[in-house]
């Protein structure tokens, strides 16, 4: 309503890749009241990203404009008033039952060099326990990756220590919880699955406690395919 949206059509994605004017950087920059607005509108879909799992990758980017947005920007906060237009409301179903075995899936994917302003990668990712979505993420690499390898590595390495710490949050409440950690990357899995730097020289040593980890038994990690991963929601403007 605030951005004029409300007679909108919807659409099925969540966004676009950015065009070549936005690339260009000669779009003009929102001034006034138009600033606010656009924040405003971006804050309210970070909050209700936290619930919907199908918009974190959209919000994130949009969050990223907000120290100075632009025209163009704009248009990308309406394309995603568009989706939620077509998509109103996600239902998340929680199975019911006794579950004699808590069993954590922490879901990881990639975008290895996605943003194409800063050449960064994205970390995708959800956590479900025994077929109950708890959380969904969906973040830039601190780091630039050389590499797809890299990138999903340190994509398994979002998931791991996520997982890991509800892990510790699940123990001060009595209940032990085993770490499934899973991945459409086979490279990135046989990083976490031996020992040392191996091919990937140019990875920081700091990066390899996730090998310990699976060494230990702390987190069992396996693949999963690309299209049955539901951490892809979290890397991609795709619905």
């Amino acid at each position: 309503r605030d951005v004029g949206m409300e007679g909108c059509k919807g659409l099925s994605t969540v966004g676009a890749k950015p065009t070549a004017e936005v690339l260009s950087e000669e779009s003009p920059f929102l001034i006034g009241d138009a600033v606010t607005l656009f924040r405003s509108g971006v804050a309210r879909c970070y909050y209700l990203s936290v619930e919907r799992p199908d918009i974190p990758f959209g919000t994130k980017e949009l969050c990223r404009m907000m120290s100075k947005p632009r025209e163009c920007d704009m248009v990308v906060l309406k394309h995603l008033c568009r989706y939620l237009k077509a998509h109103p409301r996600l239902v998340q179903r929680i199975p019911s039952g006794v579950h004699p075995a808590w069993e954590l899936q922490a879901y990881v994917d990639s975008d290895w060099a996605g943003c194409r302003y800063t050449r960064k990668s994205t970390n995708g990712g959800c956590m479900v326990l025994n077929g109950a979505c708890l959380k969904t993420w969906s973040t830039t690499q601190a780091v630039r990756a050389l590499s797809g390898v890299e990138a999903g590595y340190y994509a398994a390495l979002k998931g791991a220590s996520m997982a890991l710490d509800f892990q510790s949050i699940a123990l001060d409440l009595g209940e032990k919880v085993h770490i499934g950690l899973f991945t459409d990357s086979a490279a990135a899995l046989g990083i976490s699955g031996r020992r040392g730097l191996g091919e990937v020289r140019h990875l920081d040593t700091g990066y390899l406690w996730l090998q310990d980890a699976v060494v230990k038994k702390r987190v069992s990690a396996a693949k999963v395919k690309g299209q049955d991963n539901p951490a892809d929601l979290g890397t991609t403007f795709l619905k």
